[in-house]
């Protein structure tokens, strides 16, 4: 399989900006559905919008704790027994995001939300490949957004005090078919997954290798993506890169070239 990669954004809760032609669509959104709207319309804007049609443009969005925080809101009013917000329950739904950044982009293609405690982003990645190959789209975003909740990072902290923190945020990438121009050459996927405990997730970090040379060890569930949403430059046509990360929880190895 081989796919070209001709955008990425990565965004983080504390730096995003909204852009002002969002602000209405996103004015009741929650940070989930924010991170991953503004992280997939600034990889468009980036190439100019959408160059395929809206019906051969999909989406995949992987995330391993989805808006985790919304939901436990929603369980709040239930517990209280209070009337419970339609939109907060509605955007408490795992796929809300999904339809969200579908209906302010155009995009008409299929729109799906993978959960993954392995690596989400990357078996979104592996979909989305296998949609464009076969030839049902002719482009995809590809994202992983990552918001944690209180409880959550409450637990982390108890279980492995010494462990790194987590911020919230969101990779995105764009994927074009490979001859549609420019920009990396994605030719091998390659993800084999482990079984680890609870505490094992809790202290994960994910060591990512270029061309066999360590580049970071990153700590939380957007450590691997968001390091080579920043390292890869799709303008760069001289990049050549074996890519291999390991985690507890599995390894994975891919390789991109520039065309």
């Amino acid at each position: 399989m081989s796919v070209l990669i001709t955008g990425s954004f990565v965004a983080d809760s504390s730096s995003i900006e909204i852009p002002e032609p969002l602000f209405r669509q996103l004015r009741r959104a929650d940070e989930f559905i924010r991170l991953g709207v503004v992280a997939a319309y600034n990889v468009l804007q980036q190439n100019g919008g959408l160059r395929a049609d809206g019906e051969r443009t999909g989406l995949f969005l992987g995330t391993a704790f989805g808006p985790m925080q919304t939901n436990f809101d929603v369980l709040d009013q239930v517990v209280e027994n209070e009337p419970v917000s339609p939109t907060l329950f509605s955007h408490s739904v795992f796929n809300a995001a999904a339809g969200y950044i579908a209906s302010v982009l155009g995009i008409h293609g299929c729109a799906i939300t993978l959960t993954d405690f392995g690596f989400p982003f990357f078996s979104a990645l592996e979909q989305g490949m296998v949609a464009i190959e076969s030839g049902h789209l002719d482009s995809c975003l590809i994202l992983q957004v990552e918001t944690y909740s209180d409880l959550l990072l409450d637990a982390k902290k108890a279980m492995v005090p010494a462990g790194e923190e987590w911020f919230p945020g969101a990779v995105c990438w764009l994927l074009e078919k490979e001859d549609i121009g420019a920009g990396l050459l994605l030719e091998k996927l390659e993800i084999a997954s482990r079984t680890v405990n609870g505490k094992a997730i809790l202290q994960l970090q994910e060591q990512v290798q270029l061309d066999g040379k360590p580049v970071a060890v990153m700590p939380g569930y957007l450590g691997a993506a968001s390091c080579l949403g920043r390292e890869l430059d799709t303008t760069n046509p001289l990049l050549i890169s074996v890519i291999e990360i390991e985690s507890e929880y599995g390894t994975v190895a891919m390789d991109i070239r520039g065309v």
